[in-house]
């Protein structure tokens, strides 16, 4: 007979979901329960059964084996996935806000050197233990929230160095944490300052070196790049996806967050896991994306924290 580990009772509600199958561009198919005087069974770490409350107790409980939770008063539900995170980075930017509170624009702050640009410094000059510590503690956060998987991309380094330090933290946090990390290179995050004049020359350290080397390492799963006006085209970012898929990373894409650029059209076209952003995508970007079999990822608290009022067409 099975032994339980782990038995959750008594809880007010637990929230059931089951997969129902996907079609391109339809919302993603998950069917939920709610489920009253019903317990859940842990066994090595898994949900081993869902139900009825005094059957889970008599088919899987046993005296000086099975932990007993008691979640009175509380619903207990699958914890969330995180799709889109960035949480390799040394310092926060809050003196931003004073610049947005002004009216200055993200775009307008980052050419002045903010956003994305003002993070380099502090990953690259970090050292491997320094990172991990503010990632782990990062984790924590997540684990309090009740999620517990994470996408997690580097993209804050954009060094040869840096960016497979950022990575390695990723690996040895995952290793670390009860969390779930599943990590993406994003060295194509923006172009660095020492490449503005030559951006070319990084293009081909992205697609010659820093790629290859992530895949081989097994260091991420996917390769993300950030396709918008002033950062990467839609032909830039061709050419990196193509050094991805030939080193068998899944893509990722941010499309069209300022600008419609056509970076959702590619994305479709590509087949990309996932086009993240998609707060200036066309009505073309949408019928292409309808027809695809990437999932289009919204972030509306990334909308709400630089300050706009432009949200996806959703």
């Amino acid at each position: 007979m099975p032994i339980a580990d782990l038995i959750i009772e008594n809880a007010a509600q637990i929230i059931r979901f089951e997969w129902r199958g996907n079609e391109p561009g339809t919302v993603m198919g998950w069917d939920f329960q709610i489920l009253e005087n019903s317990a859940v069974a842990v066994q090595a770490g898994r949900t081993a059964a869902v139900g009825n409350q005094a059957e889970i107790h008599r088919d899987w409980f046993r005296q000086g084996i099975t932990e007993i939770v008691d979640a009175r008063r509380k619903i207990v539900l699958p914890g969330f996935v995180d799709s889109h995170t960035h949480p390799v980075f040394m310092n926060t930017r809050e003196q931003e806000f004073e610049s947005r509170l002004q009216g200055k624009t993200y775009e307008e702050i980052a050419a002045l050197g903010g956003g994305i640009r003002s993070s380099i410094r502090g990953v690259r000059e970090a050292s491997k233990e320094e990172l991990l510590e503010r990632v782990l503690r990062r984790m924590d956060r997540f684990i309090e929230l009740g999620t517990t998987t994470v996408e997690a991309k580097s993209g804050y380094g954009l060094s040869f160095e840096a960016e497979i330090k950022s990575l390695e933290v990723l690996r040895d946090a995952n290793e670390a944490h009860p969390i779930t990390i599943v990590p993406t290179f994003l060295g194509a995050h923006e172009v660095p300052d020492e490449y503005r004049r030559r951006r070319e020359d990084y293009i081909r350290l992205l697609t010659d070196v820093m790629i290859p080397a992530a895949a081989g390492q097994k260091l991420a799963e996917y390769c993300d790049v950030y396709c918008e006006q002033g950062v990467y085209s839609a032909a830039e970012t061709r050419k990196i996806c193509a050094a991805a898929r030939e080193a068998s990373l899944g893509l990722k894409i941010h499309a069209d967050q300022f600008h419609a650029a056509g970076c959702t059209e590619l994305a479709a076209e590509l087949g990309a896991v996932s086009v993240d952003h998609l707060e200036q995508v066309t009505e073309e970007g949408v019928e292409r994306l309808r027809h695809s079999g990437s999932v289009a990822t919204l972030l509306p608290g990334s909308v709400f924290f630089i300050g706009s009022d432009s949200y996806p067409p959703a």
